[in-house]
């Protein structure tokens, strides 16, 4: 398993709904139905583009993550008390694509093959996250994975 791409991305903010959880435990698709659906409008109007995101900021606590469901954050949003807005500093990013029914398979390969073989360190300055575009649920476009890393 190899990244389509490493990339730059400038620094940004990501507005949404956040759910502390434990990686081993989450219902991911309770928390995007009961956790992220019921605020979609509000995240709509005050995000930008069209693919929703799911971002993974580090805790104190290890295999414990903020993870936050919403969108990038348009210049002045000012979320309401439901919703976060949280900074996404500059990073390098290795990006990967699958499909959804592949996502879990796709993280434990990052994680238990590409990362341990590659010359890069994961970023825990930075928050991984997923990115899904129109199509991703029907499959006619892929979910993106991104990756914090610095080279070794």
């Amino acid at each position: 398993m190899e990244p389509v791409r490493i990339e730059e991305r400038p620094a940004g903010r990501v507005v949404g709904v956040k759910r502390r959880v434990r990686l081993a435990e989450a219902d991911w698709g309770a928390l995007w139905e009961q956790g992220y659906m019921p605020h979609m409008a509000e995240v709509d109007a005050l995000g930008s583009g069209d693919a929703c995101m799911g971002c993974y900021f580090g805790t104190d606590e290890e295999g414990v993550v903020d993870f936050v469901m919403g969108k990038p954050a348009m210049p002045g949003a000012d979320p309401t008390a439901d919703l976060v807005l949280r900074e996404m500093p500059a990073a390098r990013y290795a990006v990967f694509e699958c499909g959804m029914a592949e996502m879990g398979q796709t993280w434990g390969d990052i994680y238990g093959q590409w990362l341990p073989a590659s010359n890069w360190d994961e970023d825990r300055a930075a928050a991984c996250f997923e990115e899904f575009g129109p199509g991703c649920m029907e499959g006619t476009t892929p979910v993106r994975i991104y990756v914090p890393v610095v080279a070794q």
